[in-house]
């Protein structure tokens, strides 16, 4: 015989339950503030162009800050150019150092260095645009800005630059990602309020998901339960095994080869040091790609 407890459901509660939901919902408002006023306003100090040795003039200075206004607008990272005019041991940890000290402003950027003392220049890929702008992309731009740079016309190099990362921008397939990336981040810093009290479909949605997991729980509480097991009729005093028996079935190997010595395959790996050769990793914990040459 099997025995069943039965409880009595109650369903005045799920329906107190799904009133409430509706009622809560449709009073709901969630806003999506803006970031805040000091970061809003770092956001506008980008000066794009960084003409620490004096190369551009005035009006030189004003179209390679329009050209990095254009393409932040199309494709919302910023293009920096920075001239320096001492010398340096190591180009790329001034790059580094530089993008350290205004990451929270810069963000997504590509940087052009170009140090007419030391006669060297870099490109460097920040944040999202070292996926853009890796290190074969870059390689190729340097070398058309090198004749430009070699007759010291550091204004035409500039040009040329803003139109290849236009190119690239455009062009390169990573480019699909970092449109996602910077979605979300362009919608976290739009000042939008979503009511959901205009939302119909939502609420209904909300509510009928929160009934539905209440009466489920209800319905699994107040089903019938069988309280027998198969314990119920078994005699333990009286159970025994009545025969047992083990059968070989097959036996099975298994053959690894030994793998081959690949130290030399290693040791020919790139590397992404300092000087020209490649990207890193910044002291500011900022990874990014990046090439260099002397001209």
């Amino acid at each position: 015989m099997k025995c069943f407890i039965r409880k009595k459901p109650v369903y005045s509660l799920f329906l107190v339950v799904l009133l409430f939901c509706l009622c809560f919902c449709h009073s709901f408002t969630i806003y999506a503030k803006k970031t805040s006023e000091a970061s809003a306003s770092k956001k506008n100090t980008v000066k794009f162009i960084y003409d620490n040795d004096n190369l551009f003039t005035d009006e030189q200075a004003d179209k390679l800050k329009k050209k990095c206004k254009k393409l932040k607008k199309l494709y919302d990272f910023n293009s920096v150019i920075l001239t320096d005019g001492e010398t340096s041991d190591d180009p790329q940890i001034r790059v580094e150092d530089f993008y350290d000290e205004n990451a929270d402003i810069l963000n997504d950027a590509v940087i052009l260095y170009i140090n007419m003392t030391d006669r060297n220049v870099r490109i460097d890929g920040f944040g999202a645009c070292q996926y853009i702008f890796d290190n074969k992309t870059i390689d190729s731009i340097l070398d058309e800005l090198i004749p430009y740079l070699a007759d010291e016309n550091c204004y035409k190099a500039s040009v040329h630059f803003l139109n290849r990362a236009n190119d690239f921008a455009v062009t390169d397939t990573s480019s699909t990602a970092y449109s996602e990336d910077t979605k979300n981040n362009n919608s976290s810093s739009t000042d939008e309020e979503i009511s959901f009290g205009g939302k119909t479909l939502i609420v209904f949605g909300i509510s009928i998901l929160i009934g539905a997991v209440t009466v489920g729980i209800m319905l699994y509480n107040s089903s019938a339960r069988i309280t027998t097991t198969g314990n119920t009729y078994l005699d333990p005093r009286n159970a025994r095994i009545l025969a047992h028996w083990d059968r070989y079935v097959r036996t099975t190997t298994t053959r690894t080869p030994k793998p081959k010595d690949d130290s030399n395959h290693n040791n020919s790996s790139t590397n992404f040091g300092g000087g020209s050769g490649g990207g890193g990793v910044s002291s500011g914990g900022h990874s990014h790609s990046g090439g260099g040459r002397s001209f």
